[in-house]
């Protein structure tokens, strides 16, 4: 019996550390997307616009799959840290040096760009 758990505790140390240093995953553990050194933990947050309030504005994103900052509509409520209210806070926070302006739902867009 004693020998069956110092074994067991010698595979679960083990497999710790392959999780850890090798990054694998028998399937039961959950794992973070890999981050880039300097990038704040928000920047990996999915896009959230929050509900409606009298309260919306436009605010910067950052898209960790397309790795830049990006201008849209902030509802107002909720949503998660993943905003910010200007595109050299986006780019300090989530190391990066592109800000993109998408299309407004009303059209044109924002800060007088033209397509």
């Amino acid at each position: 019996m004693r020998r069956s758990l110092t074994t067991q505790a010698i595979l679960l140390i083990l497999q710790q550390v392959l999780v850890s240093t090798a990054g694998y995953n028998p399937g039961n553990y959950v794992t973070e997307k890999p981050t880039k050194p300097g990038r704040q933990p928000q920047c990996n947050l999915p896009k959230d616009p929050g509900w409606f309030t009298d309260d919306y504005r436009w605010e910067y994103y950052f898209d960790a799959e397309k790795q830049f900052c990006i201008l849209d509509l902030y509802n107002g409520g909720g949503g998660n840290d993943n905003r910010f209210r200007t595109c050299q806070l986006c780019m300090s926070a989530c190391d990066t040096v592109i800000c993109v302006t998408q299309k407004s739902v009303l059209g044109g867009f924002m800060n007088g760009d033209e397509e």
